[in-house]
């Protein structure tokens, strides 16, 4: 081997290292959140367009990836239930996920009793007058780091509105935000802001 064959190689080893670890940087970046700053939030519509997402982490999350299982794979979309109590209002759950290469998480939001448009405080067992409880929730849980979970507390300032129930259509629209506590270290918290959904339940 030549002396010009020798130095591209012996130069090549030594930036080798350096070049895996930018090639790495942006994969980091993605486990440390799974927000991504380049993504757009879904506008904030009222028609059933089966959308959902927000801010956190100083970037937008919405569902995204893929889930597979024994019959394939699929992408992963925003998913919402109801069942109506026995007065009347309905409980809702919205769920969504995002996965890919090391992420995994997921979010949820409940509200116990939707009795139409209005403001709902989203806290962990609110006593009722019957003497039950409300149990309006946000959450979300990164299982790739230990299953680290945060929810919406009951001396927590964390809201869901709704601005529309079409129980004719299945259409539940509405915003969100607030303060998240880990649950198990009451320290360390996460902000959503500029949350939305508009999503089709039972469908």
């Amino acid at each position: 081997m030549g002396t010009a064959g020798i130095w591209v190689q012996t130069n090549a080893m030594k930036i080798l290292p350096y070049l895996v670890l930018l090639a790495a940087l942006p994969f980091q970046s993605c486990k440390k959140s799974g927000a991504d700053p380049k993504s757009e939030l879904p506008t904030a519509t009222t028609t059933g367009a089966e959308t959902l997402g927000f801010r956190v982490f100083g970037g937008v999350w919405v569902p995204g990836g893929r889930v597979c299982g024994i019959y394939g794979c699929a992408d992963n979309q925003v998913e919402a239930s109801a069942y109506r109590n026995p007065d009347g209002t309905l409980n809702l759950q919205i769920s969504a996920y995002r996965t890919g290469t090391r992420l995994n998480q997921a979010f949820v939001l409940t509200v116990d009793s939707l009795g139409g448009p209005g403001v709902y405080p989203a806290r962990l067992a609110v006593p009722k007058s019957n003497g039950g409880h409300v149990n309006n929730q946000l959450s979300f849980t990164d299982n790739e780091f230990g299953g680290v979970a945060y929810q919406s507390l009951l001396n927590g300032a964390t809201t869901i509105t709704i601005t529309k129930v079409d129980t004719v259509q299945s259409i539940v629209s509405g915003t969100f935000e607030g303060r998240l506590d880990e649950s198990t270290n009451a320290g360390r918290t996460i902000e959503l802001t500029d949350g939305r959904f508009d999503v089709l339940y039972n469908r």
